[in-house]
């Protein structure tokens, strides 16, 4: 499969969402300076717990297959990637992952 058809596959199942639950499963872009390569990259990741921090705004805390990111994400950040399938993500139990920053994750 090209590049150009797993981007278009990749946007035609996510979507950005004004709001999330806990569980949800998400996607944060990865800046183009982070990565090597010039295609963007995106982070799965897992909604593990929602703070409001002001009205109308929620702060969510994220976890991969290998770590809880210690810094926390608003909704426009994500992407909904509830219709795609991270069977390894799925069955993480983050209870005792450890706490790394966005770019060590």
């Amino acid at each position: 499969m090209t590049n150009m058809t797993k981007g278009q596959k990749l946007f035609n199942n996510t979507s950005y969402k004004h709001e999330y639950k806990v569980g949800d499963l998400v996607g944060v872009i990865i800046d183009k300076i982070a990565t090597v390569n010039i295609e963007f990259k995106v982070l799965a990741c897992k909604i593990l717990s929602i703070e409001l921090v002001a009205e109308d705004t929620y702060a969510y805390q994220l976890y991969t297959k290998a770590c809880i990111i210690s810094s926390k994400f608003q909704a426009s950040d994500l992407l909904n990637l509830c219709n795609c399938n991270f069977v390894d993500l799925l069955t993480v139990d983050p209870t005792h992952l450890p706490k790394l920053t966005f770019n060590e994750a």
